[in-house]
């Protein structure tokens, strides 16, 4: 029994601590059932006090108070000054509140309890950008976001030609109507030539064997190879109805061949940033200062302790420069080992793209830009409200497409460019194919005719 109630009262003192009473059971002796928390009336009225308390705290009215606002340039991918979207957020805060904003700036990286160290002994209110972690949830409240930043690697595209095409040009059903009106066509000269026969007595030796209609059929649906006049003298009919049957088939194959040299597929050269370790051998090129491992982990939790790969080799897979120029010309050189990690919307300040790039889905990685501040601060519900109502106009959305907007279109160039033996090489490939088998054909036909000659002669 002691235990229980010690085990019971220790149980409700961690949860009042950690403020997580409200979502509580507890032992009702009188139901013999467990009941909500907020249905004892002793835990009520301390839960009353407590909000109490946090109300009192709170403070509504700034009355032109000062609030100094620090900015800490972090390794959170984004780099603050004086015209970013955020701090213009505050500017309006500024005018919401009546506080009067005093805006510093930290150039060194600090761990979340130097942070907080530093805000103490400089007097600092708000921190800005933070990044969500365990230590700092622990130490600071955050504030609702202002806006999402999606970060992902970009990468010029490789440019396949699919040289098999000819192959998958028609469909099984289309090849099916082929083959079909192909032995229709020889199948009805042989019948026609055979009633006529019959009817007119002509000599058979003047007539065509089935393998021969097979074959001038052939010739006929191809618009190749040489096609007797005695053939095309008796079935005229037959004969122009498979030359526009072989025109038709010729222009839609033609149409397409064009459609085919001309339309390329673009491909990613890899899927993901663990990929792009492995497989390849890119450097990726970001303006921000991002810690690669954390993004990995939180793809794949598991990569980097199956591949082994060190701090180190992610180091030197990465190169840090603020030129987004120079980055988007290293990026579309031809033939280029280089990835950019960054916001599509960075592309804004270039006129005009040398070339397409390409943005992974899969190596999206979501910044919220939001701040922070200290604990049992009597700020934080009154800043929270003002932010609420600065989204709900929808002044951040505004200002993010104003000042980034994502209209960045790659433009090709209209210059000619020159059909590649990539795009033909099939074509080759059969014709070279055609002419062995042919020149095999001539060779095996002339060594049965010097057989047959030399039979036929020594019989004689």
């Amino acid at each position: 029994m002691i235990f229980r109630f010690v085990l019971m009262l220790g149980t409700l003192l961690w949860m009042f601590e950690n403020g997580r009473a409200a979502g509580g059971v507890i032992w009702s002796k009188d139901r013999e059932n467990f009941v909500q928390l907020d249905s004892v009336r002793r835990f009520a009225e301390f839960q009353a006090e407590i909000r109490k308390e946090s109300r009192e705290r709170e403070k509504y009215h700034f009355n032109g108070e000062v609030i100094n606002l620090l900015i800490q340039q972090q390794k959170s991918g984004l780099y603050i000054t004086e015209n970013s979207t955020s701090i213009r957020i505050w500017r309006i805060l500024e005018e919401i509140l009546n506080i009067t904003l005093r805006i510093n700036f930290l150039k060194e990286v600090k761990t979340a309890e130097e942070l907080l160290q530093f805000m103490e002994r400089n007097n600092s209110h708000i921190i800005q950008p933070i990044l969500y972690n365990t230590s700092s949830m622990e130490l600071f409240h955050f504030n609702i976001p202002y806006f999402i930043l999606r970060h992902s690697l970009h990468v010029q595209p490789q440019w396949h030609y699919e040289f098999c095409w000819i192959f998958t040009l028609f469909s099984r059903s289309s090849w099916s109507y082929i083959v079909i009106l192909f032995v229709a066509f020889s199948l009805i000269n042989f019948v026609f030539q055979k009633i006529s026969r019959e009817r007119s007595g002509d000599d058979a030796a003047s007539n065509f064997n089935l393998s021969d209609h097979f074959f001038y059929t052939l010739g006929a649906v191809c618009a190749q190879g040489y096609i007797p006049t005695d053939y095309t003298k008796k079935f005229k009919i037959l004969h122009l109805a498979k030359q526009i049957f072989a025109l038709l088939l010729s222009n839609y194959f033609g149409s397409v061949l064009i459609y085919h040299l001309s339309t390329a597929i673009q491909t990613a050269p890899f899927e993901d940033i663990a990929s792009l370790l492995i497989d390849t051998n890119y450097t990726i090129l970001t303006t921000s200062k991002i810690s690669l491992r954390q993004i990995i982990k939180r793809q794949n939790p598991t990569f980097l302790e199956k591949t082994g790969i060190s701090q180190r080799a992610l180091t030197d897979r990465i190169h840090f420069t603020e030129d987004i120029h120079w980055i988007v010309e290293k990026v579309c050189l031809p033939g280029s080992k280089y990835a950019w990690y960054g916001v599509s919307r960075q592309l804004v300040s270039i006129p005009e793209l040398p070339c397409n790039i390409m943005s992974l889905k899969k190596t999206r990685f979501d910044f919220f830009v939001t701040s922070a501040m200290a604990k049992n601060s009597p700020y934080k519900k009154t800043i929270d409200i003002a932010i609420m109502r600065v989204r709900e106009v929808g002044l951040a959305k505004y200002w993010v497409q104003h000042f980034y907007p994502n209209n960045q279109i790659w433009k090709p160039s209209n210059s000619f460019m020159y059909i590649t033996l990539e795009q033909v090489r099939m074509i080759f490939f059969i014709l070279w194919g055609g002419t062995i088998a042919s020149l095999l054909i001539l060779a095996i036909e002339r060594v049965v005719f010097s057989y047959h000659s030399k039979r036929n002669g020594d019989g004689r």
